[in-house]
């Protein structure tokens, strides 16, 4: 390495400590290595030059401060999308709304008898159909074996029961659907046939000691008619003003008036016992029956 004078700058040899030309002290310069310090100034003024930068950027705005920013021009966009949202919706809309249609039509019109609002006098003809219908259906109930008509007409009859049971269970007030429910159970009860091979012949004296063994089953009478008093009658069997029937007709089937002294055949369910007051006030216990066929021989 050249050595020189730091003052003069004359060039001095290996040997020499001090300058021939000047006289100044030969010092070896030594580098200087940066400090620590130094280096963390440096970083610390670059992190505050690029600090000062950022902050310099202008700053990105977020969705909401653009929308707010342009109004106008957000609203129209906002616009846009509804629109185009609606009319994706609007085909499985339309598609849902007609397979709604008929069954809300059905329904309108189920519940229309039911929410239909009656005026009193048709309240009581409502009321009175019903309660025909529900006679019907009782007797039904009562024979649910059929131990008195054949099967075939049975079969019918309870047909057409069951299209009344059905109004009276929903408690319909539709009058001429009631109308004609009732006319065509009517005409199905006509219909019934007998078969008298069912009925036996009641046994008198048992059926006035032990009544509840016999209530409900299939018989049949023969005898004079004593008493005839609207569809109540008192008939004599076998010829004895002692063994003496009440007899109800109010459900038979008959060739025509029953009179007094006619003798006829009855064909009905048996009662048991029924107790009635006689004329002079006293009490008279009877075995008894509900005619189904009155016949006058």
């Amino acid at each position: 390495m050249e050595r020189k004078c730091s003052k003069c700058g004359s060039k001095l040899t290996e040997n020499e400590a001090y300058c021939s030309q000047c006289g100044t002290k030969y010092e070896e310069e030594i580098k200087k290595q940066p400090s620590k310090s130094t280096d963390e100034n440096s970083d610390n003024s670059v992190k505050s030059d690029n600090e000062q930068k950022d902050k310099d950027k202008p700053k990105k705005k977020s969705l909401v401060q653009k929308m707010k920013d342009k109004p106008i021009k957000s609203f129209f966009i906002i616009l846009g999308i509804l629109v185009l949202i609606g009319a994706a919706n609007s085909g499985d809309n339309n598609s849902n709304k007609s397979s709604n249609t008929n069954s809300q039509e059905t329904t309108a019109e189920v519940s229309t008898n039911k929410e239909k609002k009656l005026t009193a006098e048709e309240k009581k003809q409502v009321k009175k159909l019903t309660e025909d219908l529900q006679g019907y259906i009782k007797f039904a109930d009562s024979n649910p074996d059929n131990i008195v008509f054949t099967d075939s007409s049975w079969n019918e009859y309870q047909e057409k029961i069951g299209e009344a049971r059905k109004l009276v269970d929903e408690k319909s007030n539709d009058i001429p659907l009631l109308e004609a429910t009732l006319s065509q159970v009517k005409d199905a009860a006509e219909g019934r046939e007998l078969d008298t091979s069912k009925f036996t012949q009641m046994p008198y004296s048992s059926v006035a000691r032990n009544p509840e063994d016999y209530s409900g089953k299939p018989m049949r009478i023969s005898g004079k008619v004593l008493q005839a008093s609207g569809s109540t009658l008192r008939v004599a069997t076998s010829g004895s003003y002692d063994n003496v029937v009440l007899v109800s007709t109010s459900a038979a089937e008959k060739d025509g008036n029953i009179l007094e002294d006619d003798h006829i055949t009855i064909y009905g369910l048996c009662t048991g016992t029924t107790t009635y007051k006689t004329v002079l006030g006293a009490e008279k216990t009877l075995p008894s029956i509900s005619a189904l066929k009155v016949v006058i021989d």
